[in-house]
């Protein structure tokens, strides 16, 4: 039975209630022997993964087989500005009698659109129906959705909805004055972002923020940390002591970068008589968009006392524009939030069954109840979302996936905070928001901001190919070319006329020059033919978070392609992986529109690879699988079998005793003595994920002669090194060859509990 008719199967019951109640589904249209009904879901933007549209189908007719493509949008508007997604299209068969679940999902890229979806049924002229997607990386500025883009929460239908909100709300308005409180917490990113203060760009100054101190200290100095380079900047400093009087005011003209930074920068003076109180940066009429601020500390560097803002207000405070799908423009107040909550309009019993329909969240918060009530499928789905990344809040007593208290547990004062593959799981005892503590609400916000600032911080197609090349050189070959046109220029022109006029033979130049430019036209393809040839370059690496238990795989990584000639069958990713294309959604010097379908599988059909252009897709993928690492012993000595599907070029093994066992170059499918080591294993209880991805994803490289790599081990676990990716698929298949073919993957797995069979 194919998985799409397990997932309509159990879904019957769904798809009943739904047909039978319209709270949950918009109208159905009839047209012929087939009603289509789109459902209603959360409402409200999301900023990166794949947003589901779901409609539910049926086929009246008891004798005939109706054949059924979908295409939203039924008319695409074009902004001319970036990425975009013309077409997601999906083809099913409705047999006699027949009910069927739908889901199309957008990639994260924006679809400008009608609101319409047109309905082709074979044989029958083409229709309509009304739909209203919700808004998806529709904002202006910066990657998936902008600078103001907040991290997002589905919200149950049994939870407080405005409870939860004034838990996770607190503080988190992006680029206001409060985004300058506390220490610096916008990484790598630079210019405008939410985690730093930025002025209204509309607003003509003077631009000032005061900054609140608790405690007060005497200081000499001020350390701005900001995401806009300083250099150059004037600024007035203001120090305010605890009694009310001005300490100091000052100006500092033609700001250069401390620590060798320019986005550093450190204004020094006489230590203040009183502890400082406050303190006022004042830029004056400096054009608000150079001006973004992350973190202002007061020091004192006699004592060695140092201490972050704990308030801050500012003049202004920037603002962003929201694009919803439609393509109304709306303007964000200042101080766009950093966090934002969605509804879910669906009862845990009709949600989705692919881990997909939840990627576009951060965090998913349900009740316990509800979770005993879910169907095992939607169990499952979420599982695989928290494995690859996403946050699950439970409130109530519940509990989670025995193997993820292996992976890591720790205590709050409200619950157990589990660590599961890539993402994590709060279990809570509070069954609605005004029960759970300060602490834990703090763990939880950081959580959810944690998981949101990873899309952030991926890059465009501007700098992909520095940050993760696939091809050594990938601009266009100009002395090359320019040698070709110059040659043809003057083989052309006066070589040409010279030769045919000393021999008498001037009227040739009729055939002549059409036929030297055919020529340098075969030149310049052969030329750059010869150079890169045909075959396409692709790259991957990946890390695979594997539990042997459950036989749950997750997978991130990141994939790059760079054909010289554009594919014509496209790519081609499982129905499981998350896509994402490294490009910017709103961009004025490009505009590219791309089509997806969804009838066998993930098809980017056109628009996603373009000839000597290197495009790179950071992946998830979570699904069910049945590779691993098995032990046997023999003769006194642990064998390993090499069942991972691919060949392993290096293994380190711990037991659930901690002992350290390693291997090299084990076949796939052979039997290897492991080798004992004298290292010691990790002390932690916690699966470090995230460490290890800086070395896996090819980020940094690792000394495993220094025991990094055993450092990241716990009983009853390994790492695995492999030659090739069986978990994750290479999204052009035969067309790619293996000498041009770099992939690599990294296994972190979970061995079955000790003493399983």
């Amino acid at each position: 039975m194919t998985r799409e008719r397990v997932f309509n199967a159990r879904c019957a019951l769904a798809v009943l209630a739904a047909l039978a109640f319209g709270t949950t589904a918009g109208f159905a249209d009839r047209f012929g022997d087939v009603t289509v009904r789109p459902v209603a879901h959360g409402a409200g933007e999301t900023h990166h993964g794949y947003r589901e549209l779901l409609f539910f189908l049926e086929n009246h007719s008891t004798r005939r087989t109706h054949e059924v493509t979908l295409v939203f949008p039924d008319r695409f508007y074009s902004w001319g500005s970036g990425a975009q997604i013309r077409q997601i299209s999906r083809t099913v068969s409705l047999s006699p009698g027949s009910r069927m679940v739908v889901p199309l999902w957008q990639p994260p890229l924006p679809v400008y659109n009608n609101g319409l979806v047109r309905v082709l049924i074979a044989g029958e002229a083409p229709e309509t129906i009304s739909v209203d997607p919700a808004p998806h990386v529709a904002s202006i500025g910066g990657h998936f959705g902008g600078a103001a883009s907040p991290a997002t929460v589905l919200v149950s239908r049994a939870l407080d909805y405005d409870g939860l909100g004034r838990l996770l709300m607190s503080g988190a308005m992006g680029m206001s004055a409060q985004s300058a409180a506390g220490p610096p917490d916008a990484g790598s990113r630079r210019g405008i972002t939410p985690n730093a203060w930025t002025p209204d760009t509309s607003a003509g100054g003077p631009h000032w923020i005061e900054l609140d101190y608790d405690p007060p200290i005497q200081a000499d100095q001020v350390r701005i940390r900001a995401t806009s380079t300083l250099i150059g900047l004037d600024v007035r400093l203001v120090l305010t002591g605890v009694s009310g009087t001005n300490l100091l005011d000052q100006s500092f003209s033609s700001l250069s970068g401390g620590s060798g930074s320019p986005y550093d920068c450190e204004l020094s003076f006489p230590r203040t008589a009183e502890p400082v109180k406050t303190v006022r940066l004042d830029f004056g009429m400096r054009y608000a968009g150079s001006i973004s601020v992350d973190a202002v500390q007061l020091v004192d560097a006699g004592s060695g006392t140092a201490v972050w803002a704990s308030k801050a207000r500012a003049s202004s405070e920037a603002w962003a524009w929201s694009i919803s799908g439609s393509g109304t423009m709306t303007r964000l107040p200042g101080g766009a939030p950093l966090r934002s909550l969605l509804r879910s309009e669906l009862p845990i019993s009709e949600w989705s069954e692919y881990w997909l329909s939840y990627s576009a969240y951060d965090a998913i918060a349900v009740s316990a109840s509800e979770l005993r009530s879910a169907r095992p499928a939607v169990l499952n789905a979420l599982w695989h979302y928290v494995e690859c990344g996403g946050v699950l809040f439970v409130l109530g007593p519940g509990e989670a996936p025995a193997s993820w208290r292996r992976a890591g547990e720790a205590p709050l004062s409200n619950g157990r905070l589990l660590t599961a593959g890539f993402g994590k799981c709060f279990l809570l005892d509070a069954e609605q928001p005004g029960g759970i503590g300060a602490a834990t609400a703090k763990a939880m916000m950081a959580a959810l901001d944690d998981a949101a600032a990873m899309w952030r911080s991926l890059p465009d197609e501007n700098t992909a190919n520095s940050f993760y090349p696939v091809v050594e050189n990938a601009q266009i070959p100009v002395r090359g070319m320019v040698f070709i046109m110059l040659v043809f220029v003057i083989v052309i022109g006066p070589a040409n006329l010279i030769y045919l006029s000393w021999t008498g033979r001037r009227t040739w130049l009729l055939w002549t020059i059409p036929a030297i430019s055919v020529l340098a036209t075969v030149m310049v393809f052969a030329y750059t033919t010869l150079r890169e040839g045909i075959t396409p370059d692709v790259r991957m690496e990946a890390l695979t978070f594997l539990d042997q238990s459950t036989r749950r795989a997750a997978s991130v990584g990141i994939t790059a392609f760079y054909c010289p000639l554009t594919p014509s069958g496209g790519l081609f990713f499982s129905a499981e992986t998350e896509a994402t294309a490294l490009v910017q959604g709103w961009n004025h010097q490009s505009d590219s529109s791309r089509e997806v379908d969804w009838t066998r599988g993930q098809h980017f059909r056109r628009g996603w690879v373009t000839a000597r252009v290197p495009a790179h897709f950071w992946l998830r993928k979570a699904e069910t699988r049945r590779e691993r690492i098995q032990l046997e012993m023999e003769g006194g000595k642990l064998i390993a079998v090499n069942g991972l599907g691919a060949p392993i070029q290096s293994l380190w093994l711990s037991d659930h005793d901690g002992r350290i066992y390693t291997a090299t170059n084990v076949a796939a499918g052979q039997r290897t003595v492991l080798l004992p080591s004298s290292a010691a294993v990790s002390t932690s209880k916690e699966v470090p994920l995230r460490a290890l991805a800086s070395t896996a994803l090819g980020y940094s490289p690792w000394e495993k002669a220094a025991g990094d790599v055993l450092s990241l081990l716990t009983p009853g676990s390994y790492i695995a090194e492999l030659e090739g990716n069986p978990f994750v698929e290479n999204a052009l298949g035969a067309r790619s060859i293996t000498s041009r073919s770099r992939i690599k993957s990294t296994v972190y797995g979970l061995l079955e509990p000790a003493g399983a069979p």
